[in-house]
């Protein structure tokens, strides 16, 4: 049924008051007359004017809409670091899902030590790890939302930044600890510990070593001699340490004339010995060191090798370097002075080697190209020249080389195919070709078509290992130094050295020859007259092996002119023979016919 009432409007509404309520009311509800009388008309139930106009009449205005629930936005988030900041918001609908507008919401967080939130805005503060749950409150109700705090590692730091250690299977602590992007400790840090080379030094986490809040701990524990580095990582956030295994010894010697030289694990050059012409490499010509004094200028050796008057060795990263007596152009610097400690060899080849003979030089790139340099008219620099020259020039033939070595007056080489070539001198058949006297100005194939795996070039005789561990010398044998049984005077092909010994290397001396067996014992023969084949006698003119007494384990050996060192497996350098000038290392100038510890 349709139903009409007629109200009047307050007579003290203001006209526009009037008319803007009055538009309020949906069209087909009102109808109007100039006299400003509006009739309401519905079907229905009749809802008195004053309600909609809300002022007057015993019935008051409509009650405020009911809060049905509350929801929070975001429903989760996560901060990474302690002082980061987010933010919720709230909003209450009512019961048919609408947003209740004007609400004041108060905030709370379930565990302020993890988050805590600003009680009015919603703001939310990272303060340490975990969940909490950030809640808003309004009209009795509430609703959440979760936020996580999972500090991550920014930065990384690791401490010392380098470290040495002196001894196989000994270890040492490292520390390492992160902070997140504003620069706060990582309470309960999680790292990934690495070496570079296992061959070196491993690592592993103590997680029963407790030093700190937020700090770690690796364990490095030496392996073998050279350099690696230690990284702790998190959250793909690195740091570095570099640990040296240098153990306190030598990781290869080269016995020369007068004096030996040699290079620790870390890349340190040390000399001792004669000193008359600065062989010694210390920037003095002080004579006769008794014990290892430190090549000058800092440089990092991979290797050296020492002869006579002189000594080079090639750094690690490649640049060659020599120093001592420079006679004949044999430091290859470009002159013929003597430098008391290393000068760059000339022209900026990259080598992998250097092998110092009497007068002249010898080096290896890493193209497997060979050069030499100094003395040159026996042919023993190989370019076909005959001429000294101060600087390095190619051995003629374009052959690709995986060793050289440069010995008296003659060099001889390995190429990579294992075929040994042989230059220079050839006085005593030292070159291997089946002739004697006769001087070649260029590489020669060593008779007999074997294969070799690497070579030593001695004052008049030269020996090498096969690939299959045969130890074969030829040239000069009037003190045995050939090896094969007899004292017939050249040898001008190779010949077996007696014993059917399994060679890992061998090193020719003056008139001495010295090796290594594959089990790591060492075995010397020929001239003995000074002790330098270590058998704890000084009976010369051994013609077959005899081994170096002390049942020491040798990596390597290096013969020289009238004295022998080498490295044993625990990196340990040891020396024997003539020692006139200290050039044994042991801090005497008595010689010894039993390997002598070189003192550091």
């Amino acid at each position: 049924m349709a139903v009409e009432e007629v109200l009047a409007y307050p007579a003290d509404w203001p006209a526009s008051q009037t008319s803007t309520e009055r538009n309020t009311l949906p069209p087909h509800h009102r109808v109007s007359d100039s006299s400003g009388i509006v009739r309401i008309t519905a079907v229905g139930l009749l809802v008195p004017l004053v309600q909609l106009l809300g002022c007057g009449g015993d019935v008051g205005p409509m009650g405020p809409t009911v809060v049905a629930s509350v929801e929070v936005t975001p429903a989760s988030d996560t901060l990474t670091a302690l002082g980061d900041t987010c933010r919720f918001t709230a909003v209450a609908r009512a019961s048919n899902g609408d947003t209740i507008s004007g609400q004041t919401f108060t905030w709370v967080s379930s565990a302020p030590e993890v988050a805590s939130v600003s009680v009015t805005t919603g703001k939310t503060w990272a303060e340490g790890n975990g969940t909490a749950m950030i809640t808003a409150a309004t009209a009795g109700l509430s609703g959440s939302a979760s936020v996580t705090v999972g500090q991550l590692a920014a930065v990384v730091e690791m401490w010392p930044a380098e470290t040495m250690l002196r001894r196989l299977g000994v270890s040492l602590l490292l520390y390492a600890r992160a902070y997140d992007a504003n620069g706060t400790l990582l309470a309960e840090p999680s790292f990934d510990w690495s070496s570079s080379d296992s061959s070196v030094a491993t690592v592993v986490e103590d997680p029963a070593n407790s030093v700190g809040p937020g700090v770690r701990v690796g364990v490095v524990i030496s392996v073998g001699p050279g350099k690696t580095t230690i990284t702790a990582g998190a959250n793909g956030v690195t740091a570095n340490a570099l640990v040296t295994v240098d153990v306190g010894e030598f990781a290869s010697v080269s016995a020369g004339d007068q004096h030996t030289c040699g290079a620790t694990a870390g890349g340190v050059a040390y000399c001792w010995g004669a000193n008359t012409y600065g062989q010694l490499g210390d920037g003095t010509t002080v004579s006769n060191r008794l014990v290892p004094a430190k090549v000058s200028g800092g440089l990092s050796f991979a290797s050296v090798s020492a002869s006579f008057r002189h000594t080079c060795g090639v750094t690690s990263g490649g640049v060659a370097h020599c120093w001592g007596a420079g006679a004949w152009g044999k430091l290859g610097d470009g002159t013929r002075c003597t430098w008391l400690s290393p000068v760059e060899v000339y022209g900026g080849l990259n080598f992998t080697s250097v092998s110092a003979g009497t007068l002249h030089t010898c080096g290896l790139t890493t193209g497997g190209f060979a050069y030499c340099w100094g003395r040159g008219d026996y042919g023993q620099l190989g370019d076909g020249a005959g001429m000294r020259s101060d600087t390095p020039v190619a051995v003629s033939g374009g052959l690709s080389f995986a060793s050289v070595s440069a010995g008296g007056q003659h060099t001889c080489g390995v190429t990579i195919g294992g075929v040994a070539y042989c230059w220079g001198g050839n006085y005593s058949g030292q070159l291997g070709e089946g002739f004697t006297g006769i001087r070649l100005f260029t590489p020669v194939e060593v008779s007999g078509g074997l294969s070799f795996a690497s070579v030593s070039a001695g004052t008049g005789h030269t020996c090498g290992v096969t690939t299959g561990g045969v130890a074969y010398c030829w040239g000069s044998n009037g003190l045995g130094q050939l090896g094969d049984g007899s004292l017939v005077i050249i040898r001008n092909i190779p010949v077996a050295v007696y014993g059917g010994l399994s060679f890992a290397s061998v090193s020719t001396g003056k008139f001495h020859t010295c090796g290594v067996t594959s089990g790591g014992v060492a075995y010397c023969w020929g001239d003995n007259r000074n002790g330098e084949l270590g058998d704890g006698t000084t009976v010369s003119n051994r013609v077959t092996p005899v081994a170096v007494t002390g049942g020491l384990t040798f990596v390597s050996v290096s013969a020289g002119y009238r004295h022998t060192c080498g490295v044993t497996t625990d990196w340990v350098a040891y020396c024997w023979g003539e020692n006139a000038y200290g050039q044994l290392g042991d801090a005497t100038t008595s010689g010894s016919s039993v390997p002598m510890r070189v003192k550091r």
